[in-house]
């Protein structure tokens, strides 16, 4: 068990390197959302899979959030992990911010359309997608033009389309699901316990790794993208991750 964890982990590590490396070089894919700028003000802005207390229960786990800040801390790209015994050809996803500050209150959510993208069963793939915009939704929480205060983006699939022509969706999730946590301390093996998170503060204005129980953090060199995923448990079983994604 320790001698997979650890390869798992760093196989994970190598392959989010490249993918925050080209995101921080600005060579992600064409992007639908719009590139504003970031607002001002003193505030911190992270990104990440989904943590309500059903996320095992959903065929389809989006495992990673890579964001960029060249692109207004627009959510470039998410890790797909096909759970289900079937090949999946579509899915639809759903973002909740969240103010870190009022016990992950849902301030704001929106949904994909569906999203052609192709994973083998029981594999992973990186779906290059601009799923949201943080500097295109923020302008409801400016106070005086200027915005403050601790934000959150959580990304999970509700809708699946399968190759065999059938599909799995879920209702709304609640947001108070979001109360509770769905990690406990010792619950996964080696995690790293660090997330993404962006400082918008003038003269700051960067990515760091803060503290987050059940996820790793991979900022690039120059700090502007960062690759936040989650930790697999204890038990785990490890997945491929096939190339190619929707451009």
């Amino acid at each position: 068990m320790l001698h997979s964890l650890t390869k798992y982990f760093s196989k994970l590590f190598l392959m989010l390197v490249v993918l925050i490396g080209l995101a921080g070089a600005g060579m992600a894919v064409k992007s639908q959302a719009t590139p504003d700028r970031v607002p001002p003000g003193k505030w911190t802005f992270s990104a990440g899979p989904y943590f309500g207390s059903d996320y095992e229960s959903i065929p389809v786990d989006v495992f990673s959030v890579t964001t960029n800040a060249a692109k207004g801390l627009t959510v470039t790209s998410v890790g797909l992990h096909n759970k289900d015994t079937r090949d999946v050809t579509g899915v639809r996803m759903r973002w909740y911010l969240k103010d870190k500050d009022q016990n992950g209150r849902v301030l704001l959510e929106g949904e994909t359309p569906l999203i052609e993208v192709s994973v083998s069963a029981g594999k992973g793939k990186i779906l290059n997608y601009p799923v949201v915009s943080f500097a295109g939704i923020h302008k409801s929480l400016l106070k005086n033009g200027s915005l403050s205060g601790n934000f959150r983006i959580e990304i999970v699939v509700f809708e699946v389309r399968y190759a065999d022509q059938t599909a799995w969706a879920t209702g709304r999730i609640s947001p108070l699901m979001f109360k509770k946590a769905a990690y406990s301390a010792g619950s996964t093996f080696g995690c790293q316990g660090q997330g993404c998170a962006y400082n918008g503060t003038p003269g700051v204005e960067s990515y760091q790794c803060g503290s987050n129980v059940g996820t790793t953090c991979v900022p690039s060199t120059n700090g502007q993208a960062c690759t936040e995923s989650r930790c697999p448990k204890s038990g785990d079983d490890e997945f491929e991750i096939e190339a190619g994604g929707h451009s």
